[in-house]
């Protein structure tokens, strides 16, 4: 397969749009000359996460999801605005939502968190050298934060305690990096 797209792209409506969020409707004609609706949505900036480790434990946070109605495990995560370096965003969070802040950061790289509709990079850091300060979490922020160990994460991705798929990537790449899942 070639880089080429297999879409023609006929027309695009733009079917919801506010700071966050942005949502197309687009007619595009495949390579067989049959015509389709596709609706897809596109994020106002990047998303990521950050994977804090400090002497083999990883600090999770349960924070309540509105759009799942549940209190959900992951780790950090957040927003990067448009234009903005994705490392400043991380450390921001990490400090906000967890209450530390990290002298060591190796970036993970990225990931398309739902490809078929959604158009958003995930970028994915790791931070160590950590140390506890005051959170600064927003105002709608209810979170509950718990250090564990490496195996302890492991088992709850396992036994779908962790279900954020923001966490379960970047844990996986942190836990790859640092030589703790080999194949």
């Amino acid at each position: 397969m070639s880089g080429k797209s297999p879409f023609k792209l006929l027309s695009r409506e733009a079917i919801f749009k506010n700071k966050y969020l942005e949502a197309y409707k687009d007619i595009v004609q495949m390579s067989d000359g049959v015509e389709r609706e596709y609706v897809w949505s596109s994020s106002a900036g990047d998303g990521l996460a950050v994977v804090a480790i400090d002497n083999n434990s990883v600090w999770l946070i349960r924070q309540y999801k509105y759009a799942t109605d549940e209190f959900i495990w992951s780790v950090p995560a957040g927003g990067v605005e448009n234009g903005e370096e994705p490392l400043k965003w991380a450390r921001i969070e990490l400090r906000q939502e967890a209450g530390l802040v990290a002298t060591n950061w190796t970036n993970l790289g990225y990931f398309y968190s739902s490809p078929s509709t959604y158009k958003q990079k995930a970028h994915m850091f790791l931070a160590q050298g950590l140390k506890n300060v005051d959170h600064e979490r927003e105002v709608d922020e209810v979170i509950e934060t718990r250090k564990v160990s490496i195996k302890t994460a492991w088992k709850m991705i396992l036994d779908n305690e962790i279900m954020d798929s923001f966490a379960i990537v970047a844990l996986l790449k942190a836990f790859s990096h640092l030589g703790w899942v080999k194949l």
